[in-house]
């Protein structure tokens, strides 16, 4: 067994665990210490958002489950497909940091038959969050209104 086969089998662990810690550092970040008040703090209304987003998400569902229920398909259809699309950024988000970084390392690693496999995921799961992101971002610092 050649060096690149070690180094094989341990990207992946390598990738779990560096995707792991980005995780736990968002999470200390949305979750830690509440700034004082009148103190800025970047991510502060993080917390606030997801919960606005996974309410409304809810209240779509709901608003889905009736409308199936009276035959209003289009009107689920729409509900349901909102509704996924509110609260898939933060899942996806977690999602593409070990497909993107395996992505990369098989790139790196020249091994561009199975990059080319994953990437094929990666590409549209990554773009998604990219684009979401941005939306997100407006969403919390050109919707809502300044105190």
């Amino acid at each position: 067994m050649g060096d690149g086969h070690v180094k094989d089998r341990v990207a992946p662990s390598v990738i779990g665990l560096a995707s792991a810690l980005v995780v736990v550092i968002v999470a200390v970040l949305l979750l830690g210490r509440q700034p004082k008040t009148g103190a800025v703090h970047g991510v502060s209304a993080l917390p606030a958002v997801n919960a606005a987003l996974n309410g409304t998400s809810a209240a779509l569902l709901t608003a889905g489950y009736c409308f199936i229920r009276q035959r209003k398909v289009t009107a689920h259809k729409t509900c349901m497909l909102t509704a996924f699309g509110i609260i898939s950024h933060l899942s996806l988000a977690v999602v593409v940091i070990p497909l993107a970084l395996m992505t990369i390392y098989r790139a790196w690693r020249q091994q561009f038959a199975r990059h080319m496999r994953l990437a094929r995921w990666t590409l549209p799961v990554w773009l998604y969050v990219s684009v979401t992101g941005v939306v997100v971002y407006w969403m919390l610092y050109h919707l809502t209104p300044r105190p």
